[in-house]
This record gives C-alpha cells, sequence and structure tokens, in this order.
C-alpha cells in the first residue's frame, strides 16, 4: 500500500484541478462546433473535480487539526460541480483584504446561492502558505 503524505496529497489535488479546469475550458470552446466532444470533456473535468474532492476530505479527515500552528481553521465548501472554495466572510478579518488583494485578476469560482465573494480553496491555501511567489502579495509575517 503507497501512503501518501499530506504535501504529496496537495500536489496530486492541484494537479487534479488544473487538469479538470483546462477540459472545462477547452470543452466549453467545443460546444459550439463539437456538441458531443464538449460533454465528454466537462463530464471528465467533472469526474476529475470529484477525485479531487474525495482526496481533500479524506486528508481534512485524517486531520481535523489545522494544517499548521496558527494557521485559521477556513470552512471549505463543494458543489457537484466545481472545486473546492471558500468564503472571504469565513476568513478572519485581519487576512481578508490582503487575501483579496492578491485575487484582484485571478479567476474565482461562481457558486448559486452564494450572496458574498467566494475564492477557490486552492487559492486560500496558496497565499497562506507563500506558495505563489509569482503572483506576489503573499501573507505577511
Amino acid at each position: 500500500m503507497v501512503i501518501f503524505s499530506g504535501h504529496d496529497i496537495q500536489i496530486l489535488v492541484d494537479d487534479l484541478n488544473d487538469h479538470a479546469s483546462l477540459l472545462q475550458e477547452h470543452g466549453l470552446r467545443l460546444e459550439a462546433v463539437d456538441p458531443n466532444a464538449s460533454r465528454a470533456m466537462l463530464a471528465i473535468a467533472h469526474e476529475l473535480w470529484e477525485m479531487q474532492k474525495t482526496l481533500g476530505d479524506g486528508r481534512r479527515t485524517l486531520r481535523q487539526a489545522p494544517r499548521e500552528e496558527g494557521e485559521p481553521n477556513v470552512k471549505v465548501h463543494h458543489t457537484s460541480t466545481g472545486p473546492p472554495y471558500v468564503r472571504i466572510r469565513d476568513i478572519p478579518e485581519m487576512y481578508q483584504d490582503d487575501f483579496m488583494r492578491y485575487l484582484r485578476g485571478a479567476a474565482r469560482p461562481v457558486v448559486d446561492g452564494e450572496t458574498g465573494p467566494v475564492a477557490f480553496e486552492v487559492d486560500w491555501l496558496d497565499w497562506f502558505h507563500d506558495r505563489r511567489p509569482d503572483r506576489g502579495g503573499g501573507r505577511a509575517p
């Protein structure tokens, strides 16, 4: 049996998200030209997001405590058609403004029924753990 570390699982989850997003983008572009190919790509993207959700849920089940000392415990939400997301209002106020600045120009999920801004869970984690130096605007120490 292969055992993956939390870091390895996060890399797998991020890769699944990247592949699913790319398939969704291409599937939407193909919709007018080849509806069958479009539906197939969107179905595969959905399956990848479900795999990502399962991996992420397993990781959260094994680790009920925050991943890092001092990391706020922000509730993660799921939809049946997209990757996990967080509500900005659930993030502690001391981080909200800086995180919103980090998100400028970034893709953000659109979730039916949500009344406030939301962000992909991976963006929240990348920002909090300063994993994206190419984006700048990391969390203040």
